[in-house]
Parts: C-alpha cells; sequence; structure tokens
C-alpha cells in the first residue's frame, strides 16, 4: 500500500465517535424498514383484552404509542445528544368497532397520559354480527376479535 493510500483509508480522530452518534440519534427505536424521513418512534398500538366476544360484552381496549413528536429523535451537539422534537400526548382519539357489512359505531373517545397510553372499557355493539371484528383507533392498527352467538 503505498503511503496516501493509507491516509486516505484511515479515520479522522473522532470522526468514528460523531459518525456512531449520528446513527443511533436516527435509528433508536426505528424499525428496520424506516427511511430517514420516518418518524424514529414506534408506531401506536391498539389491544383488546379478549380474543372472541358476544354482543354485549364489555371489552377492555389499551393503546399506546399515541403521542405526537418523537423523544427518541436527537441530534448530537457539543458532544451531548438532545432531543430534537418535543412531545405531545394524543387527545379526542376516538375508539370504533369496525365490522364488514356493517355499520361502524363509535365507542368511545379518549385521551392518551403523558407517555401516550390510554385504556377504556366499552360495550360490544348488541347487532354485532357473527365473524370477525375490529376495534379501530387512528392512526394505530385495527385490533381484531371474533364475534360469537351463544
Amino acid at each position: 500500500m503505498r503511503a496516501h493510500e493509507a491516509r486516505l483509508a484511515r479515520p479522522a480522530r473522532g470522526g468514528a465517535l460523531v459518525a456512531l452518534a449520528a446513527f443511533l440519534s436516527t435509528t433508536a427505536c426505528a424499525p428496520e424498514s424506516a427511511s430517514s424521513s420516518d418518524a424514529a418512534c414506534a408506531a401506536p398500538v391498539v389491544e383488546v383484552s379478549v380474543s372472541s366476544v358476544q354482543p354485549g360484552d364489555e371489552l377492555t381496549v389499551s393503546g399506546g404509542g399515541f403521542t405526537g413528536g418523537c423523544a427518541d429523535a436527537s441530534t448530537v451537539e457539543s458532544g451531548a445528544i438532545l432531543p430534537t422534537e418535543d412531545v405531545t400526548t394524543s387527545s379526542g382519539i376516538t375508539v370504533r368497532w369496525v365490522q364488514p357489512g356493517a355499520a361502524t359505531v363509535d365507542l368511545a373517545t379518549v385521551d392518551a397520559d403523558a407517555s401516550g397510553a390510554w385504556t377504556v372499557t366499552v360495550t360490544v355493539p348488541p347487532d354485532a354480527v357473527e365473524g370477525e371484528a375490529a376495534v379501530r383507533a387512528d392512526p394505530a392498527e385495527d385490533a381484531v376479535m371474533t364475534v360469537v352467538h351463544p
């Protein structure tokens, strides 16, 4: 190897540390498929307490990640990692009952707590039809369950 090639191959002092900090600040919670324009935080989620229900049953629905901004998005400034976005919680989240071939029903409206989480108990609509159903709270993916009749 020639002398000038060795100099080009050697990283500048401190450059690796800055590159590592920049990499970590953009990928801390990012999904593997996220691009640099995607938010670094995980997407909101909705969960239900059971996998099957009957019309009129009570159902506990929980959500998480309902925030605006991202505490994981950060930048390195003077050697310190600083958040680049303010995090706010979502309010007025509409929880809906969704079934193919049936009317969508608003079940509740909730506000997320400081961590972006919420929980509510709702009643399965009395006219819920047998088969697959979902609880929806945008922008999260639906929480799916099965409606059975006695």
